[in-house]
């Protein structure tokens, strides 16, 4: 991962200013949106953010990029399915034990 340089101090009337050209990257790749979100959920996202360490705006950047990531793959296998036909049940099986091997899936 590359190091994250903050941009040099200005100063204005004796106060130092710095001003973020980042926002977890580059400044040019984001977007700011304004969304509504039910109050307890937006409460329950700003404990996670804190107990994290982070902004409930990067905490909502790894969830969409965690969604947009599971609709891909769950659109590929659809693809793939509808192309040759619906994994078979060993096939399945084989990739559940791979999974497992690896520490991948579902965690209670």
């Amino acid at each position: 991962m590359a190091a994250m340089l903050a941009a040099p101090p200005l100063s204005c009337e004796g106060l130092a200013l710095v001003l973020p050209w980042y926002y977890h990257g580059p400044v040019s790749g984001v977007v700011k949106k304004s969304v509504s979100v039910p109050a307890e959920i937006w409460a329950a996202a700003e404990e996670e953010a804190s107990l994290r360490g982070t902004t409930v705006s990067a905490l909502i950047a790894e969830a969409l990029d965690h969604l947009v990531t599971i609709q891909r793959g769950l659109r590929a296998v659809a693809e793939y399915e509808a192309e040759n036909g619906a994994f078979t049940e060993e096939e399945l099986a084989w990739a559940d034990a791979l999974f497992d091997e690896h520490g991948i899936g579902r965690t209670q």
